[in-house]
């Protein structure tokens, strides 16, 4: 996720044209994930998983918003913990290790996520947060939600 954070900064913002949300210069960060993503999935993947790559990918990328609309939502955050599942049930991950995906792996995400939001200006997704008490993730607030279960 380094990489992401350092491929947001490097990428020059475009001349803003009338636009109230999306600088067309998150589709330069897409395209670089897009190309990226066979180099950071591969190496979480023992060599008899691989060929789990070519199904990964699209979760991984549509994690990351959408290039067209220049949006983020709750459902590109559900295809990283969709992602996450998926790495869980192919044993990259452990049942035991529930709590460093998302204290760690999940943080950081959404921390990449916000910069982007932030940088390109994203429209949130969708109706706009209206049914949520965030315009672009929901999962920090079941994730806290659950903290406080059997308490």
């Amino acid at each position: 996720m380094k990489n992401g954070q350092k491929w947001i900064d490097e990428i020059p913002l475009e001349a803003a044209s009338e636009q109230r949300f999306g600088n067309k210069a998150y589709r330069h960060f897409y395209e670089k994930l897009c190309q990226e993503t066979p180099a950071l999935l591969s190496p979480l993947l023992p060599p008899n998983l691989q060929d789990a790559l070519p199904e990964l990918t699209p979760y991984f990328t549509e994690s990351f918003g959408n290039s067209t609309r220049i949006d983020y939502g709750s459902g590109h955050e559900a295809n990283f913990l969709i992602l996450l599942f998926c790495l869980q049930k192919l044993g990259v991950f452990s049942e035991n290790e529930n709590q460093v995906l998302v204290l760690r792996i999940f943080n950081k995400y959404l921390r990449v996520c916000r910069h982007l939001q932030t940088k390109f200006k994203m429209e949130p997704a969708g109706s706009r947060g209206v049914h949520a008490l965030d315009d672009f993730q929901f999962a920090p607030f079941i994730f806290g939600s659950a903290q406080l279960i059997g308490g």
